[in-house]
């Protein structure tokens, strides 16, 4: 999964899985509130395994509470379960 959050509000993420061509990119804006990072995705890009890939705008929150944050690693809770992101 890589990751990233502009000063200016906007992110994108990318996320594919491990052995095959599928992936699933999502575009948006987020904010902080309290200790949650709050995502409003406006549009996603998926790519099957076979490599077919559709684009759609959507209307999707996600609140997803932080534990730690630096310029390198953030520590999130989602779903129930703890996650390390880091950036290179």
């Amino acid at each position: 999964m890589d990751w990233n959050l502009d000063h200016s509000g906007s992110f994108d993420t990318f996320f594919q899985k491990l052995g095959t061509l599928a992936s699933e990119k999502s575009f948006g804006t987020w904010q902080l509130s309290n200790n949650q990072i709050i995502f409003s995705i406006r549009r996603k890009q998926e790519k099957d395994a076979i490599g077919d890939e559709e684009s759609r705008r959507i209307a999707e929150e996600k609140r997803i509470q932080v534990i730690k944050a630096t310029k390198s690693e953030l520590q999130i809770i989602m779903n129930g379960k703890a996650f390390s992101l880091y950036r290179s």
